[in-house]
């Protein structure tokens, strides 16, 4: 079975995304081989290029610590499995009795960057789906009135210019 494991320094990462190596650690062979990943400025760089080796090697399990919503999803999709590791776990005496197997997306940390723009690669929403999300945002600000009521009920104190 070959794992693909997000490390930095030969370490388990605690963060998919934002580990800067991908270690590939063949479970027949005991080989282990690391691919750094390259520097990118987009805010799904190494999301793409994840995708990319684990389509590219076949990869047939994913060890993680922490994963956000959307990339555990895109895991999923890909028919990878996902298990997660215990704090401390060490990638030089890797046993995969300690690993647990993760089958829901409740695992998941809700993504950092939900709902804010990204890079281009996503093509870009037009300007009229961004007016209309302008126009949500404001409508779901509360009134004067609203927020002096809200303020009574709990108690709370508000600055002069929001009375």
């Amino acid at each position: 079975m070959l794992f693909a494991i997000p490390s930095r320094d030969s370490s388990l990462s605690n963060h998919f995304a934002k580990a800067p190596q991908i270690t590939l650690w063949d479970s027949q062979s005991h080989t282990k081989r690391t691919l750094n990943l390259p520097e990118s400025s987009a805010c799904c760089g190494h999301k793409k290029y994840w995708r990319k080796v684990l389509q590219d090697n076949n990869v047939d399990a994913v060890v993680v610590r922490s994963i956000g919503t959307n990339m555990l999803n895109t895991l999923f999709e890909l028919n990878v499995r996902v298990l997660s590791a215990p704090r401390g776990f060490d990638l030089e005496c890797f046993d995969v009795d300690q690993l647990t197997a993760v089958t829901t997306v409740e695992f998941a940390r809700p993504s950092a960057k939900k709902n804010k723009t990204c890079c281009s690669g996503h093509g870009a929403k037009s300007s009229a789906s961004k007016e209309t999300s302008n126009q949500r945002a404001s409508v779901n600000k509360l009134s004067p009135r609203a927020m002096n009521r809200l303020a009574k009920v709990l108690k709370l104190t508000l600055p002069a210019e929001e009375r």
